[in-house]
């Protein structure tokens, strides 16, 4: 194309004419340009790819705690080599928490300390008197021992 040709292309593509505005104007280093980019985007560029909206973590749980429960945290998560809100997720969904224990359990607990202490006063009578003296005494304590065991663990 001669310079006086493209001049007048250019200047009609200014001033609308219709016939050169369907027609694409670009010089080769353009169409250049254009052709890479176009190849660039079709191209798989690697990465990771997005994450789902399932998989995407965009909730936010708030908790508040002492500085000391804090540090502790901190610590634990350090020593695990993650992030404390990393270790705090991985304890919330995966970890287990032992439940209070119910007044009934306290009440089972109550009685196995005192039966400790009857054992203890039983020792002190074995090695006073003989151990042949408490062995039907002992034998009834193992056996309320042995009950109170089994309705703790159900």
């Amino acid at each position: 194309m001669t310079e006086e040709c493209s001049f007048f292309r250019l200047a009609s593509l200014c001033f609308g004419n219709p016939k050169t505005l369907n027609q694409p104007f670009l010089t080769l280093h353009d169409q250049q340009t254009f052709n890479r980019k176009k190849e660039m985007n079709d191209k798989n560029r690697g990465g990771r790819p997005q994450l789902t909206r399932v998989e995407k973590r965009s909730e936010i749980f708030t908790i508040k705690c002492t500085p000391i429960e804090k540090h502790t945290i901190k610590g634990k998560a350090k020593m695990s080599g993650v992030k404390p809100a990393e270790y705090i997720r991985e304890c919330a969904v995966n970890g287990s928490i032992k439940s209070r224990l119910t007044s009934e359990e306290v009440k089972h607990i109550r009685v196995l300390s005192g039966m400790a202490n009857n054992l203890n006063q039983l020792a002190k009578n074995a090695n006073t008197y003989g151990y042949h003296h408490v062995a039907t005494e002992a034998g009834h304590l193992m056996n309320e021992v042995d009950n109170i065991i089994k309705k703790i663990r159900g």
